[in-house]
């Protein structure tokens, strides 16, 4: 892994990580501008940044940022490798500058979204963002494409929260940052296609 280190307000702050220069310049300039406004930069602090949480804990006389641990209990565990957390940032921003479409609501790993049951066996997706977030309910929905038909069944619903998207379709998380009424397809865990709230085709497999 790499290690980064940087000054924020003559703090000395460092992560380790294996990601590309760009996202680790923006992750940068969003820490200092957090630090600027919030203060953030504090021994065992709780950090909300997008989709990510993440901790900082002060070792000796300078402070170190963790991820939360998807690959463990993500309510609790936190890992010192940012790698995992920074390429969802990264890939999320891709797609809002590849579309032109951002929402303005935060959606976070522990919201939740409604899954057509079929879909969780399924390589052909389709992903909705029916309504704005309520509450713990982020407000997006995966159906199947060979599965369409809509049902008044309970039973052929779940609620997943967001980050098990990781075990289904990782790719899905990418377009989470999407307004109300952008449709995007996935398949075989690759983004095809995504459509505005028109159905405005803003984003094509080349």
């Amino acid at each position: 892994m790499n290690k980064y280190e940087m000054n924020l307000n003559d703090k000395k702050v460092f992560f380790y990580h294996n990601n590309e220069e760009d996202i680790i310049n923006i992750f940068e300039q969003i820490l200092i501008q957090e630090e600027n406004k919030y203060k953030i930069i504090e021994d065992n602090k709780i950090l909300q940044l997008g989709f990510n949480y993440y901790k900082t804990e002060k070792v000796k006389d300078e402070f170190q940022i963790y991820a939360i641990n998807y690959n463990k209990n993500p309510f609790k565990d936190f890992t010192e490798d940012l790698t995992q957390a920074l390429d969802i940032m990264r890939n999320q921003l891709l797609i809002t500058k590849k579309t032109g479409l951002i929402s303005d609501e935060i959606i976070s790993f522990q919201d939740t979204m409604l899954v057509k049951k079929s879909a969780l066996t399924s390589k052909e997706l389709y992903f909705e963002k029916q309504q704005l977030k309520q509450e713990n309910d982020s407000g997006w929905y995966m159906g199947s494409l060979k599965d369409t038909e809509k049902s008044d069944n309970p039973d052929d619903y779940t609620v997943i929260k967001l980050y098990e998207l990781l075990n289904i379709c990782p790719q899905a998380l990418a377009i989470l940052n999407l307004p109300v009424g952008t449709i995007g397809i996935i398949k075989n865990n690759e983004i095809v296609g995504i459509c505005d709230s028109n159905n405005n085709e803003v984003y094509a497999e080349k």
